[in-house]
């Protein structure tokens, strides 16, 4: 192929977007700040977990190619140069790694970032506290699923399609439920008048 694949290569992003954490990990779950919080405590365990395992395999994976170049210098039989070859292979995968590493680090970093946020509105988590803030998300939780799914009865969509619909921001997401639905009194239980505006 002829073509520079290096644009395309260095356009993709192999991790979610920052609309994706936003709107799609931690929105489906922000019902509550508590329960936003939450999800964002469990993707930053995720990740740094990941990360420990990725650092690993870094580690791997350059012991790996060390010993494929000492091997591949060593001399000119097929060996060799299978060991050579191996090793410009585990090269590119490093790089690979690297930029995984990167994404990685970048999605912990906007996790990290929201969930220091809701940490500061939230407070400390007494076991009572904790309780309270669970009852108030479970209550608000199922208050906006019985309303996603009377909207998604109404349109026609399934239930997940109008929850995902509904994680969007405010503007998209109008746009959308203005189409699917017609007008309903669970419009108003998902999007209450005193909701805040984003």
């Amino acid at each position: 192929m002829e073509r520079d694949l290096t644009p395309f290569l260095s356009d993709c992003q192999a991790g979610h977007s920052d609309f994706q954490v936003k709107h799609f990990i931690l929105g489906k779950n922000a019902d509550t700040p508590y329960g936003e919080y939450k999800q964002a405590c469990r993707e930053i365990k995720k990740r740094v977990r990941g990360l420990k395992d990725l650092a690993f395999k870094r580690k791997e994976l350059v012991l790996d190619m060390e010993d494929a170049n000492t091997h591949g210098d060593s001399g000119k039989n097929t060996a060799a140069r299978k060991s050579k070859a191996m090793a410009d292979l585990m090269r590119d995968n490093l790089d690979e790694l690297d930029a995984q590493i990167i994404d990685t680090e970048r999605e912990l970093a906007l996790f990290a970032d929201r969930a220091a946020e809701l940490k500061a509105e939230i407070g400390d988590l007494t076991p009572a506290l904790r309780d309270e803030l669970e009852a108030d998300m479970w209550t608000e939780r199922l208050r906006r699923r019985a309303a996603a799914e009377i909207l998604a009865a109404q349109a026609g969509v399934s239930l997940g399609t109008m929850e995902t619909i509904m994680a969007l921001p405010e503007k998209a997401r109008k746009k959308i439920v203005k189409v699917v639905t017609k007008e309903s009194p669970a419009i108003d239980i998902i999007e209450p008048p005193e909701a805040a505006k984003e």
